[in-house]
Parts: structure tokens; sequence; C-alpha cells
């Protein structure tokens, strides 16, 4: 595995939940986390379409902490340029998931309704 798919790896990992922020910060990116938001400064051309089951992932891994949720959800509008949202424009469910974003990047919460639209995206039955 070369180093660019590696640094996909993790930044991948990062939009599923599975890996937090500050492993960014040897790819290149500067984020600064403060009050719950984060800032971030990036200027490589490492970019990542996440799919919307991604984001979901994402939903669910921090959906339980607040301060998280808020983080992540703060790196996933504001990962400049690294981040591409576009899978979700054109999916069924991408509204509601980018609603959940900002209210997620805003309160650290989403609706009981982003909720339900993140499981039944993750867990499909």
């Amino acid at each position: 595995m070369n180093s660019e798919q590696n640094a996909f790896g993790i930044l991948h990992g990062v939009v599923k939940g599975e890996r937090p922020l500050r492993e960014l910060g040897p790819l290149g990116f500067d984020i600064q986390e403060y009050d719950g938001r984060v800032s971030v400064m990036y200027d490589g051309d490492l970019v990542i379409v996440p799919e919307v089951g991604d984001i979901a992932a994402g939903f669910r891994a921090h959906l339980a902490r607040a301060l998280d949720l808020r983080e992540w959800a703060s790196f996933i509008l504001a990962g400049s340029g690294a981040v591409s949202l576009e899978a979700l424009e054109g999916h069924a469910a991408g509204e509601h998931l980018i609603e959940a974003l900002w209210d997620a990047a805003e309160t650290g919460a989403v609706s009981e309704s982003a909720v339900r639209v993140i499981r039944r995206l993750v867990d499909p039955e």
C-alpha cells in the first residue's frame, strides 16, 4: 500500500467514524478544535467522495457523544475540499443527512427523524 492509499484510508476511516480527527494531522490537515467546533486548513490534493452509507456510519459512531458528533460534523462540512458531499446530493436521504450535518455541527444533536434515516441506512433490514 502506497502512502496515498494509506492517506485515503485514514481519511475514509475518519469520515466513517472509525478513526479520530487527530490522525489527519500527519497528512497535512491543520485541525483546530475550540468550543466543540472545528476549523480545518488543508492545501493538499487528497479528496474523498464518501458514499451515503459512509456518512451514516460516521453519524452512528458519534451519536452518543454530543461533542464528538459536533466536531466530526464540523469537519465533514469544513473539510477544506478534502471531503466532497456530492454523493449525498442525488440520494433520496441526502437532504436529510446534509441537514443533520448542519444540526450536529451547530448543536451536537440531530432530530429523531434524522436518527431514523441514519439507522435505516446503516442497518437496512
